[in-house]
């Protein structure tokens, strides 16, 4: 800094370090990351997702875009972004093909037919269809859904006509289990109890909601019915 007076400084960083060292880095005053590149070898990366799994995907915790190289017809591309998402919803994912060109083309084709009205939702499509809808939420607008979901309703916590039914999902391992679920608004939600088994089938639309901290999905239950616990009460996001 002395030295140079540098306006940029680029740190390339090995994959397999941890980032802590480096959002720890005692730096001169005025210096903060800018933006984080992660570039991937798309030959290589799901070898290294089944055997580092942890290491793998800390890589994408502040990554700012995502840059999968070395693509082919056979890259499972939707895969690949169900997996950065899981990490990072707001990371930006770009497929660049063997030939250095960028493939600017791609749309993920989802497990449900979107031309419907109605999607019955799995339990192999919920962290799917959360991604999507969370990503792509005006596609949902109008469209009725329903899905077996976990209630989350703590007294006092939502108002009387409000509650977030979701699922546990597994994003990187056991130790990086989280919630994902959804505003819904329901007329008798302070009837549900807490942590419960329900079958919801709603509408959803695209509005300002206080919990997303702007617009996003917002579901408008119709059908609130009791639900037996499933056998994996975890889902997944490939």
């Amino acid at each position: 800094h002395q030295q140079y007076l540098p306006d940029q400084v680029f740190i390339e960083y090995n994959g397999t370090w941890e980032l802590a060292p480096l959002l720890e880095l005692d730096v001169p005053d005025g210096w903060a990351i800018v933006q984080t590149l992660t570039t991937v070898d798309a030959n290589t990366y799901e070898m290294y997702l089944n055997n580092m799994r942890s290491m793998m995907l800390e890589q994408f915790f502040i990554s700012d875009v995502v840059i999968f190289n070395r693509c082919s017809e056979a890259t499972d591309k939707g895969k690949f972004r169900r997996s950065v998402k899981a990490k990072n919803r707001k990371a930006q994912i770009v497929y660049e093909r063997a030939d250095g060109t960028i493939d600017e083309n791609y749309e993920e084709e989802l497990p449900y037919d979107m031309t419907q009205d109605f999607l019955d939702i799995s339990d192999a499509d919920y962290g799917i269809w959360f991604l999507d809808a969370m990503d792509n939420p005006k596609n949902y607008v109008g469209k009725t859904v329903k899905f077996l979901g976990l209630v989350y309703k703590p007294k006092g916590k939502l108002k009387s006509d409000v509650f977030v039914p979701g699922r546990f999902a597994m994003t990187c391992c056991v130790d990086d289990i989280q919630f994902i679920g959804m505003k819904c608004r329901y007329d008798k939600a302070d009837s549900l109890e807490h942590r419960s088994w329900v079958w919801v089938t709603a509408e959803i639309k695209y509005e300002f909601a206080m919990e997303y901290k702007g617009k996003g999905p917002v579901l408008y239950a119709t059908s609130v019915e009791p639900a037996e616990k499933p056998e994996d009460e975890l889902v997944y996001f490939s």
